[in-house]
């Protein structure tokens, strides 16, 4: 019995002394990894189009998370127009939420790193040739000793041929141009450093690798990086603000010693998440958004070296106390107007709208909690263009028109509600409620007779149909109310009389939307993302 607990003891005490050995190696392991060589690529697909409203701030944002950072021996940032004209035109680069306070990237920042090369401007066309052979001559020198992070601002294809593809451009026939999967491998084949990248694009699990670790807020199904930059009030996206927000500790004594592995992670899933659920402005109402899925995929070399998580190059241990080392960014206060019910009395309003039928209807629209769905993303697109005094005559006539049939069949909502006496339903301008699109496809499917009379607006994106899931909430309601034969007759009703007074827009749109090959506005969206 001694001897057996002897026995015991001695393995319990040579055990500890190797989970104790391993522990050293491991934080020695770390700390090596803290002290790498760190180099830099990377690109930016900013216009100062709609579509690309998000990505400035951003990549401008991600690039003073590293400034003064000694481990650092190359950096190029790769983008396609003139920076210090873009901070004249938005009046400096902000980055944050309106309601609260915002990051403001410091001019003599951006100009500092314009001056030193390393915020470099390049043709529109030439971006991808650029940025790839810096990623080849970068992985051509460096050793083991060396992490490689690409930072890639951009969307993603959700196009099946090309799914999660990085598009950073269009040619002369609108196709898109981008950067594959495998065209990344060959760039970086044969380095002996570990390779990280940063991606904002949708569908980013496609583009994942077994050569690189991947860091991105999206996985094979919607992206979520545009969901809040889509208002022209949101500047950025939340994956990088909350990203940025984690990697910020490491300016602080309470630096967060996770951040390399599953923590990081956690960090950023749990402030998107916030960012998804907590958000209730006037004009965008809370809606049931999926939690943020960040994709996170570790490289075959990670996952063999033992690694936790996926990995950021952090900053030197030498740099992990510096109580003195200056930020690139101050802040700018939070401006409750952006968020108005009444965006005509937003600075971004258009002055000429003032008092005239476009505002009074983009108004109306705007109060109207209307459902975030794709006509309405579409609608805003408009809407924000025209603000900037970019939406040709063309579109803003149909603005006006898809708005008319959507004013014109909640009004006759609202007067079904008395008729049909559902007195637990709210005026539908006031209510959040909707019928999302599977669950609206259900219902037709049910009450086949109702398919060709449910509201459906002329002026809407070439990919879906004009059913709007807030009305379609209502129309089931009053089918449970009274049952289907009275919502029918009522429903036909309606399209007649609103067909009468001209109220349906409904001469010419769709023929029109269908004949254009390339919508101003909508085009590079129905192939890209759903945001």
């Amino acid at each position: 019995m001694a001897s057996a607990s002897i026995i015991s003891t001695t393995t319990e005490m040579v055990a500890d002394a190797l989970r104790g050995a391993l522990e050293q190696a491991q934080k020695f392991c770390e700390c090596r990894s803290r002290n790498k060589n760190l180099r830099i690529i990377g690109f930016c697909r900013a216009t100062t189009e709609f579509e690309d409203d998000g990505f400035l701030a951003d990549f401008l944002l991600l690039m003073s998370v590293f400034a003064d950072q000694n481990n650092v021996v190359s950096q190029k940032w790769f983008h396609t127009f003139d920076v210090v004209a873009e901070i004249q035109r938005l009046g400096g680069i902000k980055h944050g939420r309106p309601d609260k306070t915002r990051i403001v990237i410091r001019p003599d920042y951006i100009n500092k790193c314009v001056m030193e090369g390393k915020l470099v401007q390049v043709e529109r066309l030439s971006l991808m040739d650029v940025t790839r052979e810096e990623i080849e001559n970068v992985s051509m020198v460096a050793d083991s000793d060396t992490d490689v992070l690409i930072v890639a601002m951009c969307h993603g294809s959700g196009r099946p041929e090309s799914k999660g593809e990085l598009v950073w451009w269009f040619d002369e026939d609108g196709n898109q141009l981008t950067f594959t999967r495998e065209a990344l491998e060959e760039s970086i084949a044969g380095t002996a450093a570990r390779v990280t990248l940063i991606s904002t694009g949708c569908y980013a699990n496609a583009f994942s690798s077994p050569h690189y670790n991947h860091l991105a807020d999206s996985t094979d199904g919607k992206g979520y990086h545009h969901y809040r930059s889509a208002s022209d009030h949101f500047r950025g996206g939340s994956f990088i603000g909350r990203l940025h927000e984690t990697l910020r500790d490491e300016f602080c004594p309470r630096r967060m010693g996770y951040l390399t592995a599953n923590g990081l992670s956690r960090a950023v899933q749990n402030g998107m998440y916030d960012d998804a659920f907590l958000e209730d402005y006037p004009n965008y109402p809370r809606l049931p958004h999926p939690a943020p899925i960040l994709n996170l995929e570790m490289s075959r070399q990670a996952k063999e070296a033992g690694h936790e998580g996926i990995n950021v190059p952090p900053r030197p241990l030498e740099q992990f106390d510096l109580p003195g080392l200056s930020l690139k960014y101050s802040t700018a206060d939070a401006n409750p107007i952006l968020h108005s019910p009444h965006p005509s009395e937003s600075p971004e309003s258009s002055p000429s709208d003032h008092g005239s039928e476009t505002a009074f209807l983009v108004n109306y629209y705007m109060s109207s909690r209307p459902y975030y769905g794709d006509a309405d993303k579409s609608a805003q697109t408009r809407i924000s263009l025209h603000r900037k005094g970019k939406l040709p005559s063309k579109e803003v006539e149909k603005m006006k028109k898809f708005i008319i049939h959507y004013k014109a069949w909640n009004t006759e909502i609202n007067m079904a509600i008395k008729k049909f006496m559902v007195t637990n339903l709210k005026k539908i301008e006031e209510s959040d409620s909707a019928l999302y699109l599977g669950a609206w496809f259900k219902f037709l499917d049910k009450f086949p007779q109702l398919r060709s009379l449910v509201p459906d607006n002329p002026v809407h994106p070439a990919w879906r149909t004009g059913i709007d899931e807030k009305q379609m909430f209502y129309i089931s309601k009053f089918v449970e109310r009274v049952g289907v034969s009275k919502v029918e007759n009522w429903l036909r009703q309606t399209r007649a009389k609103i067909s009468l007074n001209g109220l349906d827009g409904s001469v010419g749109v769709k023929k029109a939307e269908k004949a254009e090959k390339v919508v101003n506005v909508e085009a590079w969206h129905g192939g890209l993302c759903n945001f």
